[in-house]
């Protein structure tokens, strides 16, 4: 059976992604379980 090609695309984070993923960071910096560097990143 042949597998499906797929082809590269770009995909841009939504608003609320780009939300949620920066409390996740925020919370992440401040639970220290990465540095200010890393967040700055």
């Amino acid at each position: 059976m042949e597998r499906f090609k797929e082809r590269k695309r770009k995909r841009y984070l939504s608003r609320d992604e780009l939300a949620r993923l920066g409390a996740a960071i925020d919370k992440a910096e401040e639970s220290k379980q990465i540095s200010s560097t890393a967040e700055a990143a």
